[in-house]
């Protein structure tokens, strides 16, 4: 290929032409880029997830010796302090209740002794103390014999409630050597238990001891669903399932004793694995309503442990060692597009004031 020969015209570009091919160019370079349309913003209409930390005290059984029980006492303490140390960096509440017989014990220990220390960190935590029971009464000193499950009265159920509220009051009053920081009917609202089972019994005893707080959601709702159920709720005498404002007692959804398989925990899995699983559910259900304008709800979950579930080398321990960082590292400070924060631990009472605050900001809608 050849140049052209000298006398061939070479062709150019009019001026003007060039100057208006280049004004739309260097126009188009000094706007900024095109972008899609920015959608409105929405506000979140959900408050956080408040998880509880459940920890009680179960009864030991009954037919051991003195020096027995006094050695259960003192490994339980043990795991309490463990159980406070762990949690400590995290910023946990421990909602914590306790049968009468250990009571007893940080009784007769006295304001000076190891159990009321215990009491007064588990309080400085989340600032309850609250009573569980079984089916234990107190005969005589150290010794709380079971009515069982089937044939008691009212008056023997009224008698389990009176002796385990009485002794965990008194634990309450050891631990502050007489002189609680709040009235002790607060301090101890909380209340778990296993009978009476007839329904209105139950409720007829909360009102008549001044309970408002309780943790007793049937856990046939996890068999139907895989999961438990998500808010507190004011439960009807018919079924602790079925609502009814009018109720006095708030039940919290909690669930069983973390780290265990179903096969030893009432058929419920609650293993590491099972219970991110579960939060991850009950996460993407929160999100889902925040996201949507969903109406405002008190969205509530926990986990559960007995002092005689985290001995040392115990499947609780290593999972509460897991599930609590996990949670802290991935949601405690996690807040959504929306403005909503997503989670936060709450003791059973800082939920009901919560589902309490709600009801009054909807009442009669």
């Amino acid at each position: 290929m050849g140049f052209p020969a000298q006398d061939t015209p070479m062709r150019a570009t009019p001026p003007l032409l060039a100057l208006c091919l280049l004004c739309p160019a260097l126009h188009a370079a000094q706007q900024p880029p095109l972008r899609s349309p920015t959608p409105p913003e929405r506000r979140g209409t959900q408050g956080p997830i408040h998880m509880v930390f459940d920890m009680h005290c179960d009864p030991w059984s009954n037919n051991q010796s003195l020096a027995q029980k006094w050695a259960l006492y003192d490994a339980w303490l043990g795991n309490i302090d463990w159980l406070l140390v762990e949690l400590q960096p995290y910023d946990v509440p421990v909602g914590f209740s306790s049968v009468g017989p250990f009571m007893e014990m940080v009784v007769s220990q006295g304001s000076s002794g190891d159990g009321a220390a215990i009491l007064q960190r588990i309080y400085q935590t989340g600032a309850q103390i609250g009573v569980h029971s079984h089916t234990e009464w107190r005969q005589s000193a150290f010794n709380w014999p079971t009515y069982g499950y089937t044939g008691y009265s009212f008056a023997q159920a009224e008698r389990n409630w009176l002796d385990a509220t009485s002794w965990v009051e008194a634990g309450i009053l050891t631990a502050f050597g007489g002189n609680p920081p709040r009235p002790l009917a607060d301090i101890r609202d909380h209340r778990e238990y296993h009978i009476p089972l007839e329904n209105d019994w139950a409720l007829a005893l909360f009102s008549q001891l001044g309970y408002s707080v309780g943790a007793k959601i049937p856990k046939e709702f996890y068999g139907w669903y895989d999961h438990y159920v998500w808010n507190p709720l004011r439960p009807s005498a018919v079924n602790f399932l079925v609502e009814d404002p009018s109720t006095s007692a708030t039940m919290v959804s909690v669930g069983r004793v973390i780290g265990l398989e179903g096969s030893a925990n009432q058929d419920q899995d609650m293993t590491a694995p099972n219970v991110k699983r579960m939060f991850l559910q009950l996460y993407l259900n929160w999100r889902h309503a925040d996201r949507t304008g969903a109406p405002e709800k008190i969205w509530n979950w926990g986990l559960a442990v007995h002092a005689h579930d985290i001995d040392p080398g115990e499947p609780s321990r290593t999972a509460i060692e897991d599930v609590v960082p996990w949670l802290y590292e991935r949601f405690s400070n996690r807040v959504e597009p929306t403005g909503s924060r997503v989670f936060e631990w709450d003791t059973h009472q800082d939920v009901v004031a919560e589902f309490e605050a709600w009801e009054a900001r909807y009442r009669g809608a």
